[in-house]
């Protein structure tokens, strides 16, 4: 079983029924198996507009594997940070997640191609 890491826009566009995303996921689950970064679910609740949506969103996200960042992410991530802020600047939540990506080995389905192509190693969902 191979496993894909989602970030946050996937499920953004997932979520406003976009016929295009819901394929690619039901594709990903039917072969491969998707991780959700804590980070994404915070920053999806964050997100939310109220609580009947705070509650529909957790719903929805209870059938997909929640992935937690560890002190070898942090690291990563720090890493990453030091080293792609000031030409590229990264962001915190970005580099969390690209670190997730490159400690687990795991690659990244993501919308915003531009914002992760350039970190050395890590391995972009071709969709």
């Amino acid at each position: 079983m191979n496993y894909v890491i989602c970030d946050t826009n996937v499920f953004i566009h997932y979520f406003k029924g976009n016929e295009t995303t819901k394929h690619i996921l039901e594709a990903i689950i039917g072969e491969e198996y998707v991780l959700v970064p804590s980070l994404v679910l915070m920053e999806l609740c964050k997100g939310a507009w109220n609580k009947q949506e705070l509650d529909k969103l957790i719903k929805q996200m209870k059938s997909y594997k929640t992935l937690h960042f560890n002190e070898q992410v942090s690291e990563k991530a720090l890493e990453l940070v030091k080293q792609y802020h000031l030409s590229h600047n990264l962001c915190m939540p970005d580099a969390i997640i690209a670190a997730m990506s490159l400690v687990y080995d795991l690659p990244l389905f993501t919308y915003n191609i531009a914002d992760f192509r350039y970190i050395q190693g890590i391995k972009l969902l071709d969709i």
